[in-house]
């Protein structure tokens, strides 16, 4: 799945939390969600939220709510044309995102994006998160070219010196193409690969299992990276007991957190 899904899927049941239980605490995800719904999560080792939307009060609320590590979605590599940036950015897109009508590719080595990118970055590091869940570095994927793998490099790098941990989402084109450019790696701290073992069917709105083929491919690619030094997190979406299984099995053998939602909105 090349980006983070926070669209409305209103046939989609709601969070079943009771279910997940305690193995959701350890990793939690909650990019789409209310204000003063985010505000009331508690006990998670690593918490994801978009603190663009949250205070500096806000995000003091999250720890004293015993959320040990906070991070804050930040899209690096495409923009949406109802920001009220587009218009700054809107000569130096690529092309036009797939399924995403409203959304371009981003020219990620053009140093005014490059300089944006890092204003966000320190505007939210000032808010005393602890990271950046990144998302969109598959522009990538789609413009293999040297200059969009060197201005991510420079954006990525911009935003590690800044002190703050540093999760890809997606984004394995990239990563793998650093790895081995860059092996250790110093400006990354983990990866987060979303529909390992689970996928989305929008057409019909159902949960399916994810092809065999894809599991195998997110397999090497995790082991790779966590061969790297990297930490590995899984985001699945499903309500099949049996799949919540083996993905709980998997995830504790291999020493990756993850976090199963039965919304794709994330909230």
């Amino acid at each position: 799945m090349k980006k983070i899904i926070i669209i409305t899927l209103i046939s989609i049941l709601a969070l079943t939390s009771s279910f997940f239980g305690k193995d959701s605490k350890e990793y939690g995800v909650f990019i789409g969600r209310e204000k003063n719904k985010v505000l009331r999560l508690k006990n998670y080792d690593v918490l994801v939220v978009d603190a663009q939307y949250l205070s500096k009060k806000n995000i003091q609320c999250l720890r004293k709510n015993n959320n040990k590590k906070v991070y804050s979605y930040l899209n690096v590599g495409s923009v949406e044309n109802f920001r009220p940036y587009y218009s700054q950015f809107k000569s130096i897109t690529l092309g036009k995102y797939e399924n995403w009508p409203e959304e371009r590719w981003v020219d990620v080595s053009k140093k005014k994006w490059q300089k944006f990118i890092l204003k966000k970055g320190k505007a939210l590091k000032k808010k005393n998160i602890d990271g950046l869940f990144i998302d969109n570095a598959d522009v990538y994927y789609n413009y293999k070219k040297k200059k969009i793998y060197k201005g991510l490099t420079v954006i990525l790098k911009s935003l590690k010196a800044e002190k703050m941990d540093i999760i890809i989402n997606g984004g394995d084109a990239y990563v793998l193409k650093a790895i081995r450019n860059n092996h250790p790696l110093k400006y990354i701290d983990g990866i987060n690969q979303e529909t390992f073992f689970s996928k989305i069917d929008f057409k019909r709105k159902k949960f399916l299992k994810q092809n065999p083929k894809t599991t195998a491919y997110y397999k090497t690619y995790c082991r790779k990276a966590k061969r790297a030094g990297l930490s590995v997190y899984l985001i699945e979406y499903t309500k099949n007991k049996a799949l919540i299984r083996q993905i709980s099995k998997f995830c504790r053998a291999k020493g990756y957190r993850y976090y199963i939602s039965s919304s794709v909105e994330l909230n």
